[in-house]
């Protein structure tokens, strides 16, 4: 969904009106509910391969390398540039990309700290680990 609304904000400020048409309500209500569903079955597999106890994470193995990768496909970070046209546009649209800008870098920061994170459980399931150690990986989990 931040993809989305990045490209939404990409062609409600373009100087194109070719590209200014997608930017319509009828464009995303034919286009939320494709995400949506691409997103549910994507992720279908963690309700096989995904353990509960004793604590929900994906089984180690060969479906947590799966897993990690999948995880990088579909939360990592996207780059968005601005071009110098766009920066000339009104006040008004410079707030709304600015305000997306904001909300994309966080939301990268976010994932990536998760992937990083996930990586290091993937990476360090073999290790053996004192009770404090599993402690402060649940927390961080």
């Amino acid at each position: 969904m931040i993809l989305l609304t990045t490209i939404d904000r990409f062609v409600s400020t373009t100087a194109e009106v070719r590209y200014r048409s997608f930017s319509q309500l009828k464009v995303a209500y034919r286009v939320a509910p494709i995400v949506i569903i691409v997103s549910l079955l994507s992720s279908t597999h963690m309700l096989v391969f995904y353990g509960s106890y004793p604590s929900c994470t994906a089984q180690s193995g060969t479906y947590a390398i799966i897993y990690s990768v999948h995880l990088t496909i579909w939360t990592g970070a996207t780059a968005t540039r601005m071009t110098t046209e766009q920066r000339r546009t009104q006040k008004t649209e410079s707030q709304l990309i600015v305000m997306m800008l904001s909300q994309a870098n966080l939301s990268s920061c976010f994932n990536l700290i998760r992937i990083a994170l996930y990586a290091y459980f993937v990476l360090t399931t073999t290790v053996p680990k004192s009770n404090y150690h599993r402690t402060v990986d649940g927390l961080l989990l």
